[in-house]
Parts: structure tokens; sequence; C-alpha cells
């Protein structure tokens, strides 16, 4: 399975939040299933959020090897986050509003829960990609 969230890197408010729930939960999966789930991280924000930037943040936050960070052209992101129903749009000083969501995918690829991204929907998170 897949635990997939859209950041990005300059996101003082929701996205540090998102990211350490999804290391958390990582820590809490038993380890079986641990070994045979990913963790994807797709940037709103390509034009900041280098390959190099990405990087830097997934080691600031410990992210091992089961951990993929993308960025992609803005119509890639957007059609990739509208087909997983992620709201964003740009604001000024920076700042992406955007839906707080963690997903999970199923080996095809199909989606099989959403929840917030925090601690309150880290209990959902887990129990989907444990079954």
């Amino acid at each position: 399975k897949q635990v997939v969230a859209f950041i990005y890197t300059n996101c003082n408010q929701v996205c540090p939040i998102m990211m350490k729930t999804m290391i958390d939960l990582q820590k809490k999966l038993p380890e079986d299933v641990r070994a045979k789930t990913g963790f994807l991280v797709v940037s709103f924000d390509p034009e900041r959020d280098s390959p190099k930037v990405l990087k830097n943040f997934g080691e600031h936050y410990k992210a091992d090897d089961k951990w993929v960070f993308l960025n992609g052209s803005d119509d890639d992101v957007r059609m990739l986050a509208n087909t997983m129903n992620i709201r964003y749009q740009f604001a000024e000083g920076g700042m992406i509003n955007h839906s707080n969501v963690i997903s999970v995918l199923d080996e095809s690829g199909k989606m099989i829960e959403q929840a917030i991204g925090n601690s309150q929907g880290e209990a959902k998170i887990i129990a989907a990609v444990s079954k």
C-alpha cells in the first residue's frame, strides 16, 4: 500500500503536522505491514520544491528508504491532486491553501481511505494500511 500526502516545504502550519503524523504512523505500523508500505509526498510547489529541497526536507524528518518525495509540472500536480480529491490554491505571500488529507492507496492504486492529516486521522490511516 501507499500512504500519500500533498505538501509544500515552505508551509509552517498544516504540512509539518501532516509530516509528523505520517512519520508517527509509519512507526506504529506492525513490522510486517511497515515493510510493505510506501510513503509518497507530492509537492504543491514544484517551482520552489526542487528535488534537492525535497531531499533535504525528507532528511529533516528522518524519512527512510520507504519514502518518495516528488515534484512535477503544475499541470501534472493539479491533475493528480484533482484525481485524489485534494484541493489547493495559491494565496498571497507564497502561501498555498490546501486540503489537510492523507490518503491510502491499495496495491492496484485504488484509493481505500482518506483522513485528516493529524493525530485524529492517524487511527483510520493505520487501520486502512493494516487491512
